[in-house]
């Protein structure tokens, strides 16, 4: 492929789900195996497990993983030099929201790939993808990244925890209840703490889109997506978002008690430019 990948990932239940199918309606690959939210399964069976934290203690086998991945994307095949029992010893064990069944599944979708290289733009989305986000970016050194943001409050409310149970304990250092609205907000306030610091590492190779500001006025956020992705032609975009409904749960958090919540977390939501 002459270009890529356009990366796209968020805390659970930000909109990466719409961001991808936009990519994948302008003709972007984003993979062989999917699930219904545009999901890379081969990303989440080679990179979401709980001993690649932290990333950057892992940072030879986050490589691995990444030029592994790269060929599955690119050249259409697992690479020559590595062992098909190295992918399915992946699957061998159940992981915490992965039983092993699933992961076999994975497994034999990689094992069993082969089609002609791949031409043209491409790119994927996994929400944990910011996890390794220094490890993909290093190895991938024509990564463009999006990272999709929506409220932290409004997500601390929300039933899509995944995350949070997770990474949680990992990224906070600290126990964490999925149940728990401030843990939640906690979560959600470190990660986009952490982004920040990334996305200006990054520079240009980095866009921040703001979900909630899309849903009411898509006109400069959809602007920039398109400037990032260097697409001229506006009315394939146009037409393309009349075809996604988005959300009626904006402002979520209305209403409810957010004494429970750190002043600190909140005053950091704010900082963002979200109304509390």
């Amino acid at each position: 492929m002459d270009q890529g990948p356009v990366v796209i990932g968020g805390v659970g239940g930000s909109g990466t789900r719409l961001f991808a199918a936009l990519l994948d309606g302008l003709g972007f690959y984003l993979g062989d195996d999917l699930n219904a939210a545009h999901d890379n399964l081969w990303f989440t069976l080679l990179f979401k497990r709980r001993e690649l934290w932290p990333a950057s203690a892992h940072q030879d086998e986050l490589t691995e993983c990444a030029r592994i991945f790269m060929a599955l994307m690119v050249d259409g095949s697992l690479p020559d030099d590595v062992n098909p029992d190295q992918i399915r010893l992946l699957a061998r064990d159940a992981r915490p929201q992965h039983p092993s069944e699933w992961l076999a599944d994975r497994a034999e979708s990689i094992l069993t790939l082969n089609k002609p290289s791949q031409a043209g733009r491409w790119g994927f989305k996994e929400p944990n993808s910011y996890i390794f986000l220094p490890a993909l970016a290093e190895a991938l050194d024509s990564l463009k990244y999006i990272h999709v943001m929506r409220h932290g409050v409004d997500m601390a409310f929300s039933k899509n925890q995944n995350q949070l149970e997770f990474w949680g304990s990992q990224v906070l250092g600290r126990p964490v209840d999925r149940n728990s609205p401030s843990d939640s907000l906690a979560y959600w306030c470190a990660v986009h703490r952490r982004i920040e610091q990334l996305g200006a590492q990054l520079g240009e190779r980095f866009l921040l889109l703001n979900y909630d500001e899309f849903c009411r006025s898509p006109a400069e956020p959809l602007a920039d997506f398109q400037g990032f992705l260097g697409i001229d032609d506006t009315s394939t975009l146009d037409q393309l978002l009349t075809s996604h409904v988005r959300p009626r749960s904006l402002d979520r958090r209305k209403g409810r008690d957010l004494s429970a919540f750190s002043a600190a977390d909140l005053d950091y939501v704010e900082s963002l430019g979200f109304e509390i």
